[in-house]
């Protein structure tokens, strides 16, 4: 299987594998995702010679996922009998990066065709399991060991889903276990609204379902959950922000290799730095 068996939503699987895959190539990576740079390297050989293939375009989107892993290694450290839902995981190698005790059982769950690629691309663990439900078909859940702190991680995927499903989604997972953390990522409501006019969407039939000006006002909807991991209640909210999503240009990198571009940030220096931009990428609703 290649990921032009891939539709809509799942078509912006590569370019954020590719974003990853460039990342773990410069001198001072944000990820140092190897995993991410081989599967692409399987996928695409040519990937980093074609023209712009070394540029830093889409590096916020690498930025966003270390803000999910550092929240998720610190939760695990505090949790480490947890039980890991990775939603809408793409071929995104967190598991691997984490790389979670055994005791720690992990669960990626996304489209059946996305979890086909998977298994070619992404070698087998320990603890860990493939699950290829709808992530909106909840039935899922009664495969999943119960009674023990739950860590759950949509990154990228609410906007996708209507505000109903977000709902049924986050209630659905509280009911389910007795306590956890919850790590998300939301659009504006305004980012919502004009996703239909977005280019990138458009062209990969990728368009936004639902928008939060105030995503912290989602854990209203459960008595159980608070946002931030600071309170007394069963679980804690984070929620992360995708303006800093893939398409944007990250200046002050280089490649470690002979063949890259002039970094961009001698070109833009109106552009922030990474790290100021993995900073606000990891801002919370705490």
């Amino acid at each position: 299987m290649q990921d032009g068996d891939l539709v809509g939503v799942q078509r912006t699987l590569t370019p954020v594998l590719r974003a990853k895959a460039l990342d773990n190539r410069l001198t001072d990576p944000i990820l140092g995702d190897e995993y991410a740079e081989l599967a692409m390297r399987r996928l695409d050989p040519a990937y980093d010679r074609r023209r712009f293939g070394t540029s830093q375009i889409g590096l916020a989107a690498v930025a966003r996922a270390k803000a999910h892993d550092d929240w998720a290694r610190g939760f695990l450290a505090d949790h480490p009998d947890a039980v890991v839902l990775h939603l809408g995981c793409g071929l995104d190698a967190r598991v691997y990066r984490i790389d979670p005790p055994a005791t720690v059982d992990w669960y990626d769950l996304d489209y059946p065709s996305v979890i086909a690629l998977r298994r070619e691309l992404l070698p087998p663990r320990e603890h860990y399991t493939l699950i290829e439900p709808s992530v909106t078909d909840l039935t899922w859940l009664e495969d999943v060991p119960r009674g023990r702190p739950v860590l759950m991680i949509a990154e990228g995927l609410l906007p996708y889903l209507t505000e109903t499903e977000i709902h049924e989604l986050l209630t659905g997972v509280v009911d389910a276990f007795p306590s956890g953390q919850i790590q998300v990522d939301t659009v504006s409501v305004g980012a919502w609204r004009t996703s239909k006019w977005d280019p990138v969407g458009r062209r990969y039939n990728a368009l936004f379902r639902s928008g939060f000006d105030n995503p912290a006002a989602l854990a209203d909807w459960h008595p159980r959950a608070s946002c931030g991991s600071g309170s007394d209640s069963d679980f804690g909210l984070g929620v992360g922000s995708r303006r800093l999503d893939a398409g944007r240009r990250l200046g002050g990198r280089r490649s470690r290799h002979a063949h890259a571009q002039r970094p961009l940030a001698s070109r833009r220096r109106h552009r922030p730095p990474a790290r100021a931009l993995l900073r606000s990428a990891g801002a919370r609703c705490e």
